[in-house]
Order: structure tokens, then sequence, then C-alpha cells
């Protein structure tokens, strides 16, 4: 085996600390798709087409709000007041 090619397959391995640096950044997705797995075994109606569609409604008016106090608070304007009016 050639430097070139023990060079290129030590990069391609995946060491245990990049995994667990991983693990480590996506563990609110894993949650979530924990959640998902949790309540679609626990309800057979969880991943309907019409429960999505109620879910996405119930989500639409603070998912709105999210955004635009995501910009208030990165120009610097940070007025967290939004909540106290809305709800």
């Amino acid at each position: 085996m050639s430097q070139a090619e023990a060079t290129v397959s030590n990069r391609s391995r995946i060491s245990g600390a990049e995994i667990q640096q991983l693990l480590l950044r996506a563990r609110a997705f894993i949650a979530l798709f924990v959640l998902v797995i949790i309540f679609s075994i626990l309800s057979p109606t969880f991943l309907t087409p019409a429960n999505i569609v109620i879910m996405s409604k119930h989500v639409a008016i603070n998912a709105i709000l999210g955004i635009g106090m995501t910009f208030v608070i990165l120009t610097g304007g940070i007025d967290l007041s939004v909540g106290s009016i809305v709800g």
C-alpha cells in the first residue's frame, strides 16, 4: 500500500470521537425522531395527513412569531414582550 492510499484510507474512517460529536450536535433531532416514533406507535392516527395538517395549523402562529423575533434579537433590538402581548 502506498503512502497516498494509506492516507486516504485513514481519512475515510470515522473515529469514535467524531461519532460522539455528531450525536451531541444532533441530539435535538434524535430526540424529536424518537418522540415521533413513540407517538406513532401509541396512536395509529398520529402520522396521518389530516393530523399533520391540524398540527401545522396549530404551530403556524408561533412559528411566524418566532421567525420575526429571531430577526429582532439578531439585530440587537432585544424585545421579548411579544409573548405577553400575543399570549
